[in-house]
């Protein structure tokens, strides 16, 4: 008689802890988004931005490579610039249909170029749309290496005919220049 009833105790201890050893609840991190990518985001307003990066090949030049998802239904919208303080963004306006996405590291459409863009660094960025959403964001610089290999680099003009070059007496940047040989300037 002791048997069936040390079973029953068993089976109902077994059932009172089982929740507890499953780890329900809320607020888990298993119930959160779980990013994976090098990318940061942001999901706030209408357009999301996910996998947010810039990828470069060499200093002070770069590629914006990151998705754009407008989540509104019905409204169409478009990303009108990005800024920030060591940061210029030439963008041609995209477009960001409703309920749909934009893939920026296959078009490479959205050249940045600023003192920190270093792999390895992060840089401050603001992105403008047309409907007065305006996100500000910490995004990481990448080499193209790797699996950033394939991202496509907005075509721009060679050094020689470069119109960017200044008679002042501030030493240019070069490939070959260290971090240990400038002096930091935010401008």
């Amino acid at each position: 008689m002791k048997t069936p009833r040390r079973r029953r105790v068993a089976s109902v201890a077994a059932l009172l802890l089982l929740p507890m050893l499953a780890a329900c609840g809320f607020n888990y991190q298993t119930d959160k988004v779980y990013q994976s990518a090098a990318g940061t985001e942001n999901r706030t307003g209408q357009v999301y931005i996910l996998n947010a990066m810039v990828v470069t090949v060499s200093g002070n030049q770069g590629t914006f490579a990151g998705t754009l998802v407008n989540e509104s239904l019905t409204k169409a919208t478009k990303l009108v610039s990005i800024t920030g303080p060591n940061v210029n963004g030439s963008t041609t306006q995209v477009s960001l249909p409703p309920n749909a996405s934009v893939n920026l590291a296959d078009s490479g459409q959205i050249s940045v170029s600023g003192p920190d863009i270093r792999p390895g660094y992060f840089v401050s960025m603001t992105f403008e749309f047309a409907n007065g959403q305006s996100t500000q964001m910490e995004v990481p610089v990448i080499a193209r290496t790797g699996p950033y290999g394939n991202v496509s680099l907005p075509a721009s003009p060679s050094p020689s005919s470069s119109p960017s070059s200044s008679p002042s007496s501030s030493s240019s940047p070069s490939a070959s220049s260290s971090p240990s040989s400038s002096s930091s300037s935010n401008g």
